[in-house]
């Protein structure tokens, strides 16, 4: 955009681009601070919940019938009185009422109050307990429910001179419907996008294993070699190094890394193939197109790794709706733990979402996964929140560089999410396509 100068803030250039970092930062840290406060909100309400449940505990003794020595007994209402059979459940500690007296089995009264009050200390905590499971379910981005989209006679064509990529989609994430749309029904090869399903089938495993994300993974020769090999983009993990599994998944996303990625597939899994059969069941589930099929975790070229544009949106949102994943996808830069094979660890980043913060639009991008081979050209993904509130996901396919992948998401975003405003119509003019060069 060059020496553009933004009228609404009176900013251009290398400070046009901080501020709207720093907008971005805000919006970050404002989400943070709701989550946080939401949870030692849960938090309390659990713990005085506990707490007056212990009370009650402590206490229930004065209404229940004595079975010490004397048999004596503290007064109890008959319209009062609860009685509990042999087999019956103690409400405070499970146990059956003949084991609560002793050996024999004799009945034991409750006061209905401090009953009916014990079921309610217990139903508040299974509904804080809910909410918190709710809350967490929402920590990524809430979405629409389900993986089908729709296009009506409202949903757009993209414009040749503003957009390279042959292949192109926008979803609202809300709704479900195809905003706009370029040949988004036909067969590409995702390259590095496939690692958006690598992060969301590698996470699903693990919490069906109730895996230890502290846990290390050792990289092996075989993987290094696999990465060289076959030209991979790489963390550039040692042989022998171990890495913490939780960071397998930024290194699977922020540089691409074949080396985590492979790293998730054999510690999830024990073996590439059984972990790209997990891959292709969670195809099934999502229930993407009948051409969908996934070869391998890394998305390196085979006839068989293939899928159409509107199959990755969906497969980012789901990606997006597990937290791990989230994290991963919207993290721009950040160091690998220290090693002994990297003591000051290793900087890796997310190129795609450092780059488009440099481009005006009407919110910000959260999140995005890029990938290249020469098959399919320039391909990105990626999560956008507008600053009227709506969110979209766009998928864009065989573009001419990486640089006018990110010049299409920006473009598409202004377009179509846009405010109208100057500014935006300057982004879109500052990437007319010369299609002439195109045609050539």
């Amino acid at each position: 955009m060059g020496n553009y100068t933004n009228d609404y803030t009176g900013l251009d250039g290398h400070k046009r681009r901080k501020h709207r970092r720093s907008r971005r930062n805000r919006r970050l840290r404002r989400k943070k601070r709701q989550q946080a406060a939401l949870f030692i909100i849960i938090a309390i309400v659990v713990v005085v919940v506990l707490i007056l449940v212990g009370v009650r505990i402590f206490g229930h003794s004065k209404n229940v019938t004595d079975p010490g020595a004397g048999g004596g007994t503290t007064p109890v209402s008959e319209d009062a009185q609860t009685t509990v059979s042999d087999g019956a459940l103690d409400p405070v500690s499970g146990d059956s009422a003949a084991q609560v007296s002793g050996n024999e089995a004799q009945p034991v009264t409750y006061d209905s109050e401090y009953a009916r009050r014990i079921g309610a200390f217990t139903d508040r905590i299974v509904s804080a307990n809910e909410a918190l499971h709710a809350y967490n379910d929402k920590l990524a981005a809430p979405f629409y429910q389900g993986y089908t989209t729709y296009a009506d006679d409202d949903t757009k064509g993209v414009p040749a001179e503003n957009v390279v990529s042959k292949h192109v989609v926008l979803i609202d994430m809300k709704t479900g419907h195809v905003v706009a749309q370029r040949d988004a029904d036909s067969i590409i090869y995702p390259a590095s996008m496939t690692k958006v399903l690598t992060v969301l089938t590698a996470s699903e495993i693990l919490n069906e294993n109730d895996a230890d994300m502290e846990d290390t993974f050792e990289i092996t020769q075989d993987i290094t070699n696999f990465v060289f090999s076959n030209g991979c983009s790489a963390v550039c993990y040692d042989v022998g190094e171990k890495v913490p599994v939780g960071e397998l998944f930024y290194g699977t996303i922020l540089p691409s890394g074949g080396d985590a990625a492979l790293g998730l597939a054999y510690y999830s899994c024990g073996s590439v193939d059984e972990f790209v059969d997990r891959m292709n069941e969670k195809v099934s589930e999502l229930g993407l197109s009948s051409t969908a099929h996934f070869a391998n975790p890394v998305g390196i070229f085979d006839e068989n790794n293939k899928c159409t544009v509107k199959d990755i949106a969906m497969i980012m949102k789901a990606a997006l709706e597990d937290v791990r994943c989230y994290d991963a996808l919207s993290e721009h830069k950040m160091m690998t733990s220290a090693t002994p094979e990297h003591p000051d660890g290793i900087e890796i980043s997310n190129w795609f979402l450092r780059r488009i913060e440099d481009r005006y639009m009407p919110g910000v991008v959260v999140a995005a996964k890029t990938g290249f081979i020469k098959e399919s050209g320039n391909c990105a993904v990626s999560y956008f929140e507008a600053d009227d509130g709506g969110q979209y996901i766009c998928v864009t396919a065989d573009s001419t560089s990486s640089w006018r992948a990110i010049y299409d998401h920006a473009v598409i975003y202004n377009l179509f999410c846009g405010d109208g405003s100057e500014e935006s119509r300057a982004e879109i003019e500052a990437h007319l396509v010369d299609l002439t060069a195109v045609e050539e």
